[in-house]
């Protein structure tokens, strides 16, 4: 448990230090920002567009960053080779991909936590209130699917390249996407 614990903060250290970090925080900062001025121009309801917007956004922001730290964290230690060095300690493959994948996962957490408060700061401006228990879900159901994103970032990280390995993740996120309302518009299996 000892060198997976490490593995995991050595991660969650080096990817909070990350230039992807700080951009992330800032878009999801200004994607919640132009969520509220777009509201202000629609016609449709203030909070309808707000959500949709930022929900968006949101999404869009984590799971970018999910499949981007995902793919880094796997190939960068490949490529620099600091994975032979730690291997060459007595920590296995299995803690090894385990430590790091957690040590992502806690940077998804913090940038998770990050954007919800301020999420909730707009919304507090914008005089609606602390976000109600389905608002909540439903940024817990983000941070879950952006830790989904990150396994499978991880897990093309680990036999290809950062080029393949971002096509394949952003293919694979892609396929979820689209496959819901496809599944919507065909017609009902009948049992013969």
């Amino acid at each position: 448990m000892g060198p997976l614990f490490t593995i995991m903060r050595q991660s969650f250290l080096l990817l909070r230090r990350d230039k992807i970090f700080l951009p992330a925080v800032v878009s999801g900062v200004m994607v919640t920002l132009f969520a509220n001025l777009a509201s202000d121009w629609g016609i449709e309801e203030f909070r309808k567009i707000l959500f949709d917007v930022g929900a968006l956004g949101f999404h869009l922001t984590g799971c970018l960053v999910a499949t981007f730290w995902g793919t880094k964290t796997i190939s960068e230690a490949r490529t620099d080779g600091s994975l032979e060095i730690q291997l060459a300690a007595p920590v296995s493959r299995v803690s090894w991909l385990v430590g790091k994948y957690l040590g992502l996962v806690l940077g998804l957490i913090l940038l998770w936590i990050l954007t919800v408060i301020f999420w909730q700061a707009i919304m507090l401006a914008n005089n609606f209130g602390l976000m109600e228990k389905p608002q909540l879900l439903f940024f817990a159901f983000q941070l879950l699917e952006w830790t989904l994103v990150a396994a499978v970032a991880v897990f093309y990280a680990t036999f290809a390249g950062v080029t393949i390995a971002l096509f394949a993740t952003f293919s694979t996120w892609l396929a979820g996407l689209v496959s819901f309302p496809i599944s919507q518009n065909l017609p009902p299996f009948v049992a013969g």
